[in-house]
């Protein structure tokens, strides 16, 4: 036996709307943990040939919902709630020399391995500039961080721009 129930909004018990059906039967959710930021400043300068973890800043204030409980910490990125993740990142590096390569991640607890990253990798990169865009769908914890790393292999002083972005929300 099949049952029905008719409602256009569910709430919490203090009021707040969680959920909205409209009459075409689309589900709107009124909170979704969201965020995209950008590199502070024009850039970040790097300095070595290891790995770095590309520093945020510059909420979007019309998108960011860091109210909602994203911490942002020293380019770690930490969900408010346990849940799946789509995560995506586009990074600029200006100014890496020619050879080598140049690589992005985006890093689960800091692991660049198996399934806990995304990477994008561009060998002998353009020595003016280049741009790499990662995505990345994952289970988080309360206690997991996620971070973007950037790495030129064979030079040790290049930038990251500001028009790189990171982004990212809770699927459910």
């Amino acid at each position: 036996m099949a049952s029905e129930l008719g409602v256009q909004t569910i709430q919490h018990t203090n009021g707040t709307d969680a959920l909205t059906i409209d009459s075409s039967g689309r589900v709107l959710r009124s909170n979704i943990p969201s965020f995209r930021l950008t590199v502070p400043t024009a850039h970040q300068n790097v300095t070595t040939t290891s790995q770095v973890t590309v520093l945020w800043d510059a909420p979007d204030s019309s998108i960011n919902t860091f109210n909602n409980g994203f911490t942002l910490s020293s380019g770690l990125l930490y969900p408010p709630v346990d849940g799946l993740y789509m995560f995506n990142t586009t990074v600029r590096a200006d100014a890496i020399g020619t050879a080598g390569y140049f690589r992005v991640t985006i890093e689960k607890n800091g692991i660049a391995t198996g399934n806990s990253e995304a990477y994008a990798l561009d060998g002998d990169p353009p020595n003016d500039y280049t741009t790499l865009t990662v995505s990345l769908l994952i289970e988080l914890t309360t206690s997991d961080y996620v971070l973007v790393g950037a790495r030129a292999s064979d030079d040790s002083n290049w930038d990251v721009r500001a028009d790189s972005h990171f982004q990212g929300y809770l699927i459910g």
